[in-house]
């Protein structure tokens, strides 16, 4: 196993899909979903898979929105001990 530092971004994508073909003037129901992703991220997630000490350095803001994203990225076994937390910033929306 190698030790590996990864360094890069991390966000949250949205994602929307139509229930039903999408017509010109009207609106339609359909889902949204939320994922945690960013270069970085999913590149230490994936190299964490297949087995690699991995530690993932990025930058985050103190909102909600950074602790939940930093959470997630704790919870799915990436080592954040180095990433930054910037005070006064927050996750772009």
């Amino acid at each position: 196993m190698h030790r590996i530092a990864v360094i890069g971004s991390i966000y949250r994508e949205y994602f929307g899909v139509p229930l039903k073909p999408l017509t010109t003037g009207a609106s339609g129901d359909g889902s949204i979903s939320v994922a945690v992703s960013g270069g970085g991220r999913n590149i230490a997630r994936n190299l964490h898979q297949l087995g690699e000490d991995v530690i993932f350095i990025t930058a985050v803001g103190e909102d909600s929105d950074s602790f939940s994203i930093m959470e997630e990225c704790e919870q799915a076994g990436l080592n954040t001990d180095y990433a930054v937390s910037v005070s006064g910033e927050r996750m772009p929306k």
